[in-house]
């Protein structure tokens, strides 16, 4: 804590807030976006001492190019002699927490690129701006410096870091040990009505109440950085548009005092406190990013289109290295493109756009997600053509990662005449496991023809980032082709590996072919829960539950079953609305795959799946390029109270027990260790310490009647209906029970089930020109995240994922070297020899593979 007197300078740091859109249009942001930066201009014209800050491309560069050409000059200029700091934000202002862990860092690297081509050609983008979001997990200092940062600006949850005594500026060692100076700290300030005041006492007391007092607790060195503005502020205006005279402020105050206020830039300011001694901060700080991000919605949320649209472009990259080394083209341009398109939806205030905004993002997202998975469709089947089989119906099947694999593959075998009983073979002739799942008839019986087309489950093994075709052979000794018909679902469920069993559709008992209990009659396992809760008046959901209503079967039916897979489909009642759960059980293996699908109760709570855990379960959390620790008994928890909106430690962790984890997390029940994948659903979980159960938090719902009453809360009904969590909803993920597993296995788990197999059909009277299966690219002791061209470049990108100091390899053709990139892609070490990478714990390593030239 420092008394003011201990300031030297107060750093003014004049900066307007742009989110994509806010309670307001985008239409109306545009406008008001082009009046704060053509007031900008004016001021670096007349105002000797005024300083701005931008940070982001789409909603200043774009802004100048589209509608302020004329002013682009005077901003360049501006830039270039120190009055306009460019911080990067990026392409635009993601979350650390709630992106794709690639598109985070292409969104950092694009912007960057662009801020310095456009505006600052001769400058070096060295500080990192996140002014609206949490700060992040622990292996941010390693991404920023890998990304050319030396310094982090940041804001939130101000008020956890604070009460957790976090610092206001301080070194944080991250992961992997790499250090980053960061300073934290709202984004705005002086714009509240104080400062219009006519008497200097009520502005001077005013300026040392809102914006000094709570900074001062936490201040360390002798600079202290005051935003001015705030959201869409335009500069020298209160927040409310009044015009405030700063300058009379300041001269007054810096004629009383010897702390000195002035306009400055975030560049100096930073500058300024790394040359002080400072604290260090190691290790995790946000455990539970913003529990108002927990979603509205499912299939139209935002982030289930930045996930899934990521997931596609990651396994088309990796595809199209393939299909090069099969000897096609690639486009590799049209690739960055949809980069580009992805960014545009991955600004961190999308989800509560009103209504035609939201809509017409959310069509410009599925088109994104269209042309993705076409781009995707189409590699698969180039790389079919160049394998294909003279005369032979062959279904390639493509494993993008570069670790072999053996997987089930979900094919749909058709015929022009009568599908007659067939062996699935490899090219080497042999034998493919496969169960029917579905039998297709149309509407026509036609002559000799019991059926045309099915459905099949296959267990296909295939290269580290290769193919294998399989060819569907006639066997005229073969069994007929017959799904077996859905039955009421047996007591007992085995698979080899795990043994379930269950009473209309409640799982009682899990235990290993062992008979070790895993999950015992008395636990909870996957319960489908709503907590009803207490409605807000404006847009904070509270999380205080005042009813818990669980899951109800009706009927349980296996709805597929053999040697291969079985499901269990059931239906019941959850909160007075139909809901149905799935649970799938695959031959060998020690997971259980769950499907969700349920109405809205229409009531304001929040949905769960609950699974028991022992009283110290040890939770883990995965993150980007990482694992961390959980412990959400030392968190502090606050709530949502109705008309305390602004109180934001109430609402920034106001679910009690509440994390958050990417890709997975991981716990123990009976001393063994349970790991629940993401799937397609959200980043947040809770440990419910009452009940000792992990919760998968699913989404919450709203009561839209509650809401808008009061004039500045309005927006909130001209939201979609979709806000609120009307409808139905869908979610699936799987439930891991495999024991000692090391963090490479979990990580590589955790990619074949976000980018699973592809596979295409193919039927061709000619013969291809590749081998009928291959293999291009093997790593070892790298979790390998990208594999993509880039400039002409062979780019391979990965992370150590145990922990361990050690090697790792990369098997690539003849290649024999390959150089060490930061991630911009610029060389930031020595060649190494592809069999022995030397890797740090927790490194984030990406190679430029050193290629023969063709």
């Amino acid at each position: 804590m420092k008394q003011l007197e201990e300031i030297k300078t107060i750093h003014l740091i004049p900066y307007a807030h742009c989110d994509y859109a806010w309670t307001n249009t985008r239409e109306w942001h545009i406008w008001r976006y082009v009046e704060n930066l053509k007031c900008v201009a004016e001021l670096m014209e007349s105002h000797k001492e005024f300083t701005f800050l931008i940070d982001n491309v789409l909603q200043t560069v774009d802004v100048l190019e589209r509608y302020l050409p004329d002013r682009i000059e005077t901003i360049k200029t501006s830039i270039k002699c120190g009055r306009i700091s460019v911080a990067n934000g990026g392409i635009d202002l993601v979350r650390p927490g709630k992106s794709g862990d690639e598109l985070f860092i292409r969104n950092i690297a694009a912007g960057k690129k662009v801020l310095q081509n456009k505006l600052c050609p001769e400058k070096e983008l060295t500080v990192f701006l996140n002014a609206d979001t949490a700060i992040g997990h622990s292996q941010m200092p390693q991404l920023l410096k890998l990304t050319g940062h030396k310094a982090y600006r940041l804001y939130r949850p101000e008020g956890a870091m604070n009460t957790s005594g976090i610092p206001g500026e301080f070194i944080w060692k991250g992961l992997d040990g790499s250090e980053i100076t960061v300073s934290r700290g709202i984004y705005s300030g002086m714009a509240d009505e104080y400062i219009t005041n006519p008497d200097y006492a009520v502005q001077e007391q005013g300026f040392i109440r809102e914006e000094l007092e709570a900074k001062l607790k936490i201040q360390q060195t002798e600079d202290l950085a005051v935003f001015v503005g705030g959201d869409d502020a335009l500069p020298m205006h209160t927040m409310l548009d009044r015009p405030a005279d700063l300058d009379a402020f300041i001269q007054k105050w810096n004629k009383r005092h010897k702390t000195q206020l002035v306009f400055s830039t975030l560049d100096r300011y930073m500058e300024k406190i790394e040359k002080q001694k400072l604290p260090y901060v190691e290790g995790v700080i946000d455990a539970c990013e913003l529990t108002y991000d927990i979603p509205t919605k499912s299939a139209e949320a935002m982030y289930r289109k930045r996930f899934s649209i990521e997931r596609t472009l990651i396994s088309v990259e990796k595809m199209g290295v393939i299909a090069e080394e099969v000897g096609a083209d690639f486009d590799w341009k049209a690739v960055q493109s949809l980069w580009g398109g992805l960014m545009k939806i991955s600004g961190h205030a999308l989800e509560a756009l009103l209504a035609a905004d939201y809509e017409e993002k959310l069509r410009f997202a599925c088109a994104l997600e269209y042309e993705v998975d076409c781009l995707a469709a189409h590699t698969a089947e180039t790389i079919a053509s160049a394998a294909r089989k003279c005369g032979a119906v062959q279904y390639t099947v493509i494993n993008p990662h570069p670790f072999k694999a053996e997987e089930y593959v979900r094919l749909h075998v058709a015929s022009p005449y009568n599908l007659v009983p067939f062996r699935l073979e490899y090219a080497d002739g042999e034998k493919v496991e496969y169960q029917i799942a579905e039998i297709y008839h149309g509407d026509k019986l036609y002559a000799n023809c019991a059926c045309n087309e099915a459905d099949i489950v296959a267990k296909v093994h295939c290269g580290a980032m290769g193919y294998e075709n399989l060819l569907l052979v006639p066997d005229t000794h073969g069994e007929e082709l017959i799904r077996s018909a859905c039955r009421t679902a047996p007591d007992r469920l085995e698979n080899g590996k795990l043994r379930i069993t269950q009473e209309n559709g409640k799982i009682k008992k899990i235990e290993d072919v062992k008979g070790h209990i895993l999950f015992s009659e008395a636990d909870m396992f996957a319960q489908l829960r709503f907590y009803h809760t207490e409605p807000t008046g404006d847009w904070v959901a509270n999380y205080e539950p005042k009813e818990i209503e669980v899951f109800h079967a009706e009927s349980a039916e296996l709805t597929e079953s053999g040697p291969l897979m079985q499901k269990i489909g059931i239906k019941g009642d959850l909160a007075g609305k139909p809901a149905e759960v799935a649970y799938t059980l695959f031959a060998d293996r020690e997971e259980i795959g769950i499907e969700l699908n349920f109405e809205s109760a229409g009531k304001e709570g929040y949905y769960t799946v609950a699974f028991s855990c022992d009283k110290k379960p040890e939770l883990l959390a995965g993150i980007p390029f990482g694992i961390e620790k959980r412990h959400p008994e030392y968190e502090m928890y606050g709530n949502a109270i109705t008309g305390q909106a602004e109180e934001y430690l109430k609402f920034e962790r106001a679910l009690d027990g509440q994390y958050y984890a990417r890709h997975f997390t991981s716990f123990l029940n009976h001393g063994v260790r349970v790991m629940l994948l993401q799937g397609n659903g959200s980043i947040f979980y809770c440990y419910n310490r009452r009940e000792n159960i992990v919760e998968t938090v699913l989404l919450h719902t709203m009561e839209r009647d509650v809401r808008g009453k009061e004039q500045t809360a309005s927006w909130v009904l001209k939201t979609p209906d979709s806000y609120f969590g009307n409808g139905r909803h869908d979610f699936a993920f799987d439930v891991v029970l495999k024991q000692e597993m090391s963090g490479l296995e979990m990580q590589n788990l955790c990619l074949l089930r976000e980018q699973p197999f592809v596979n295409t059909a193919r039927f061709s009277e000619c013969e291809g020109t590749a081998a009928p299966q291959a293999s291009f690219m093997e790593t070892t002791g790298l979790a390998v995240t990208a594999v993509y061209r880039e400039d002409g470049g062979l780019f391979v990108r990965g992370f150590e994922a145990d922990g361990k100091a050690g090697t790792a390899a990369i098997r690539f053709k003849d290649a024999a070297k390959g150089t060490a990139c930061d991630l911009m892609l610029s060389p930031n070490g020595p060649k190494e020899e592809l069999e022995h990478i030397s890797i740090r714990p927790y490194e984030i390593k990406t190679v430029r593979i050193e290629e023969e030239a063709k």
